[in-house]
C-alpha cells in the first residue's frame, strides 16, 4: 500500500511536470500569451494601456520565472524552509500578475517577491514601460534615530524643509512603511530597511496622491494631500531645495575630485571623504595626489557614508596603504554551480523512495545536502599583486572611519576591514549589510535583476548579510544640526580626538 501511495505520488508529479513544461514550451518558444481567464485583463481591454499590459503577459510571466531560476542558481543563503518559501512566493506572484492591468502594478509584485530574499543586494531595474508610469512626489525624506524628516523639496511645495513626517494617510509614520513599504525592501539590516522604506515612499504610480502630516520645527501641524506629479523621466531636470552639511568653516582643502576630498580640519588634523570605490584608478590617485599632502597629518578622519561602494580591493588597498599588514581578509562563500541537483531536492525530497533509480537518488542526496547549506564553497578574495605590506606613510597616523547605515557593500567590507586592524575607531551608524559579488540576469520584459551571489564574513566570523558594521560609538545627524549645515557626526569625531 505504501508503494503504491508512493507510485500514484511520483505519477502525479510526473504528470505536473509535464503540464508545467508544456505551459513553458507555450509562453517561451511560442511566445503566444496564454488564454488566461483573467476578470481583470477583460474589463480593462477597452484601456490603451491595460490592452498593451496583456499582450506582454507571456513576457512578464516568463521574466518571474528567470527571477525564480536565477535566485535558485546563484542565492547563497538557502535552506530549506526558505527554498519552501521561494517556491510559494513565485506562485503566487505568478497568480497575482494575471489579475494586473498595469506595469508600474507588476513592478511592485516583483519587489514584493524578490524582497523575500532578504538581501540588500536584491534590486530590480524596471524597463522603459514601467519607468513609464512611475512618479516622483516633489518631496525628498531621511531617517534619523527613529524619526522621518523632509530633507529636500521643490520650491513650490508646500511643506517646510526639515519638518518631521509624522503620519502617512492618516497612519502613524512607522505603522504606516511597516504596512505598505517594508514588504518591498530587500534589506533587512537594522536602521538600514527604515532609511530604504522612507526613500521608496517616495515614488509610486504617476498621478497618484498620499496624505503627508508633518511637524514642523516650530511644533506647527500641516498636512497635504500630496501627489505623484513627477515623472520619472524628468526628475533630474526638477531643482530641489536640498538640506546639506559641510565641512567646519576653519577648514581649508588640500585636494578635491570627483572620488576624493581632502581637507585639513584643524591642525595636524585632516578629514578624507572618499565617495566611491568603483573607480580604478583611485589608489593611484591616492598614492599620487593624496599621500604627499599627509606629511604633517597626525590624525584622519576617513568619510565613507556617502560613499555608493565598487570594488571593496580598491578600499582596502587605501587601509594597507596607510595602516600596513594590520589589515585582516574577509572571507566569502558561493553557491556550488548545479541547480539541476538543488531542483531534484525541491520536487522529491524523499532518499528512500525505491522508485528513484540510483543516479537520481546520488544526486538527490547532494541536492538535499546543498539545501541544509552545506552546499556553499569558499572563496578566498583575491588581492592585488601591487599590494604593499608595509604603510605608504612612514609615520603613524591615527584613523577614524565615519559610516553609515546608508552605504553598503565595498564600504561594508571597508568597514570590516578598518575595524579589524585594531588600530581604527568607527563613528556613525551601522553599514548597510549589503556586499560580495553579484549576479545579474536580464530578463525577459526588459528588467534586469541583481541579487547576491556570494556570503560574506568579517575575520571575526560575522555574517555581514542583514547585520552590517557596527561602529565603535553611534552618532546620529541631528536635525538641529542639519539646519545649520553642522555635520553632528563629525563634530563628535573631532571630540573624541580632542579627549585624547
Amino acid at each position: 500500500m505504501k508503494n503504491r501511495t508512493k507510485a500514484i505520488k511520483y505519477i502525479v508529479s510526473v504528470s505536473l511536470s509535464i503540464l508545467f513544461i508544456f505551459l513553458i514550451y507555450q509562453i517561451i518558444l511560442l511566445k503566444k500569451p496564454l488564454n488566461y481567464k483573467s476578470e481583470n485583463l477583460k474589463a480593462n481591454s477597452k484601456n490603451t494601456c491595460a490592452s498593451e499590459f496583456s499582450t506582454d503577459i507571456s513576457d512578464n510571466i516568463v521574466s518571474l520565472s528567470q527571477i525564480w531560476d536565477s535566485a535558485k542558481e546563484y542565492y547563497p543563503f538557502w535552506t530549506s524552509e526558505k527554498i519552501k518559501l521561494w517556491d510559494d512566493v513565485y506562485n503566487n506572484a505568478v497568480n497575482k500578475a494575471l489579475e494586473l492591468n498595469s506595469y508600474y502594478d507588476y513592478y511592485v509584485e516583483m519587489e514584493k517577491m524578490v524582497a523575500t530574499l532578504d538581501d540588500g543586494y536584491v534590486t530590480i531595474f524596471p524597463n522603459n514601460k514601467i519607468k513609464g508610469e512611475i512618479g516622483l512626489l516633489p518631496y525628498d525624506f531621511d531617517y534619523y534615530d527613529g524619526h522621518f524628516y523632509i530633507t529636500a523639496k521643490t520650491e513650490n511645495s508646500k511643506l517646510p524643509l526639515y519638518s518631521e513626517v509624522i503620519k502617512v494617510n492618516n497612519i502613524d509614520t512607522i505603522d504606516f512603511l511597516k504596512k505598505e513599504i517594508v514588504q518591498l525592501v530587500p534589506v533587512k539590516t537594522n536602521n538600514a530597511y527604515l532609511y530604504e522604506s522612507i526613500k521608496r515612499l517616495m515614488y509610486s504610480k504617476l498621478g497618484s496622491e498620499i496624505n503627508i502630516t508633518v511637524k514642523t520645527l516650530d511644533g506647527k501641524i500641516i498636512s497635504e494631500k500630496a501627489k505623484y506629479e513627477i515623472p520619472l523621466s524628468s526628475y533630474d531636470k526638477v531643482k530641489f531645495n536640498n538640506a546639506y552639511v559641510e565641512l567646519p568653516q576653519t577648514s581649508r582643502t588640500l585636494y578635491k575630485s570627483h572620488t576624493f576630498t581632502l581637507a585639513e580640519l584643524e591642525k595636524d588634523i585632516y578629514y578624507l571623504g572618499i565617495y566611491t570605490f568603483s573607480n580604478n584608478d583611485m589608489v593611484l590617485e591616492f598614492e599620487k595626489n593624496i599621500i604627499p599632502l599627509l606629511n604633517s597629518c597626525e590624525e584622519i578622519i576617513i568619510d565613507v557614508r556617502n560613499n555608493d561602494g565598487g570594488n571593496s580591493e580598491n578600499g582596502e588597498n587605501i587601509l594597507q596603504c596607510l595602516l600596513g599588514n594590520s589589515v585582516k581578509e574577509l572571507s566569502g562563500y558561493c553557491q556550488v554551480k548545479n541547480a539541476r541537483k538543488m531542483a531534484i531536492a525541491t520536487n522529491f525530497g524523499e532518499l528512500d523512495d525505491k522508485l528513484i533509480d540510483k543516479d537520481l537518488k546520488d544526486d538527490l542526496e547532494i541536492g538535499l545536502s546543498m539545501l541544509d547549506s552545506t552546499y556553499l564553497e569558499k572563496i578566498t578574495p583575491s588581492t592585488s599583486e601591487n599590494l604593499s605590506s608595509k604603510p605608504c606613510i612612514k609615520k603613524n597616523i591615527k584613523l577614524i572611519v565615519l559610516i553609515s547605515h546608508k552605504s553598503g557593500s565595498a564600504v561594508d567590507d571597508f568597514a570590516a576591514y578598518a575595524h579589524s586592524s585594531g588600530k581604527v575607531m568607527l563613528i556613525g551608524t551601522n553599514t548597510r549589510g549589503a556586499t560580495g559579488l553579484i549576479a545579474r540576469t536580464k530578463l525577459s520584459n526588459g528588467c534586469e535583476f541583481i541579487i547576491s551571489s556570494q556570503k560574506i564574513y568579517t575575520p571575526e566570523g560575522v555574517q555581514i548579510q542583514n547585520n552590517g558594521i557596527a561602529p565603535d560609538y553611534i552618532v546620529w545627524q541631528t536635525i538641529e544640526d542639519l539646519r545649520v549645515h553642522k555635520d553632528t557626526t563629525l563634530l563628535y569625531a573631532l571630540e573624541k580626538i580632542h579627549e585624547k
